[in-house]
């Protein structure tokens, strides 16, 4: 038994709490002091932190048993969404149940890290077993791009490249996906892209070229960002938002509303909260002494920083807008829990650790 004998790292339970907290604060003037929509948001994350508490007392071994069932589980899940799923926006993503209307793709960021990190600790390092690590990652990627949802693909997909570049990836084969990758491009951009995404890129790289349209959005977040100055107007007194300039500022461009109305000392903070929740769990993952454990919890993390990193970017004009909503700040209930859900499970490998 070592030192510390308690089942949860407190420090970083005080982080994601804090981060929580402040986020509660800002959707409230995301939500335009709409008391309902928040209550609605508080009873998901009041649902999703007992998920993750549930979740922290789940044995590493049996997730590792089961992983792979529930990987399957949902690409099945993805495929349904063809054949019942709801479509709004020009995309068909959501599957409704009657009670509750989520997004299959969110399950993915949960299940791929955990079918991903029982295979990396079961495989030999073998040009075979590399290929099938490769597959794992492409079917469920392939699936949700064509959605159409860029934005967790992409999520997704560099959350599984990540954890099998750290497994331990030959050079080679990394010359040969970045070879891949470059020669791809250009197929992608005439068959898979959609034109609305063809739009965002190219707003991406010139943002005034169509100013009420494709780039309306961009150009907004930057005018919010950029009159926030360094301490901001004050909650709740920011213009863009709720004066209806910014569009979806309760959702994916809520980053926007923290620049206008806490400046840039309010941004920094969100920054340095999201780099202080993911430097503590990898620095315990470093320390963890079995490799699907420290897998795991390198692959859910990681879904949790590129996750907050693309949002952050998009909003403030480095990223091409993909989508991708802020974790734990954005308004919606399926993403989450899943994060939630995935922190729990990251609990309950420190746990593990903890009482060998």
């Amino acid at each position: 038994m070592r030192s510390n004998s308690s089942t949860f790292d407190t420090t970083l339970l005080s982080l994601i709490f804090i981060y929580i907290g402040i986020g509660i604060i800002i959707l409230y003037s995301g939500t335009d002091q709409n008391i309902p929509t928040l209550m609605r948001q508080l009873s998901r994350l009041s649902c999703g932190i007992f998920l993750m508490f549930m979740a922290s007392l789940i044995n590493p071994r049996d997730l590792n048993e089961m992983g792979t069932v529930f990987f399957f589980l949902s690409i099945i899940i993805l495929l349904a969404v063809y054949l019942f799923g709801s479509s709004g926006k020009g995309a068909q993503r959501w599957l409704d149940i009657g009670v509750i209307k989520f997004q299959p793709s969110e399950i993915v960021k949960l299940t791929l890290p955990l079918a991903l990190a029982s295979w990396l600790d079961f495989r030999t390092n073998t040009f075979t077993n590399h290929f099938i690590s490769f597959s794992i990652l492409a079917i469920p990627c392939l699936l949700i791009l064509i959605q159409p949802d860029l934005g967790t693909a992409i999520l997704i997909g560099s959350t599984g490249l990540i954890m099998i570049l750290i497994s331990g990836l030959p050079s080679y084969m990394i010359a040969m996906c970045i070879g891949f990758a470059i020669t791809a491009i250009p197929y992608a951009w005439f068959n898979i892209l959609h034109d609305y995404q063809k739009a965002r890129i190219i707003t991406f790289l010139n943002p005034g070229h169509d100013s009420m349209g494709a780039g309306y959005h961009i150009i907004q977040s930057k005018i919010a960002i950029g009159s926030g100055g360094f301490a901001g107007k004050g909650w709740l007194n920011g213009t863009q938002s709720h004066l209806f300039f910014l569009p979806e500022h309760a959702t994916d461009f809520i980053f926007g509303i923290v620049g206008e109305e806490f400046g840039f000392i309010g941004t920094t903070f969100i920054i340095l909260l999201i780099l202080a929740i993911t430097y503590r769990v990898l620095m315990i993952a470093h320390k963890i002494d079995k490799p699907y454990e420290r897998y795991v919890c390198c692959g859910l993390i990681t879904n949790f920083f590129l996750g907050s990193i693309i949002n952050i970017g998009m909003v403030i004009g480095i990223f091409p807008v993909v989508g991708v909503p802020l974790p734990l700040i954005s308004y919606g209930g399926t993403h989450a829990w899943i994060l939630l859900i995935s922190l729990g499970i990251i609990f309950s490998m420190i746990r593990s650790y903890i009482s060998r």
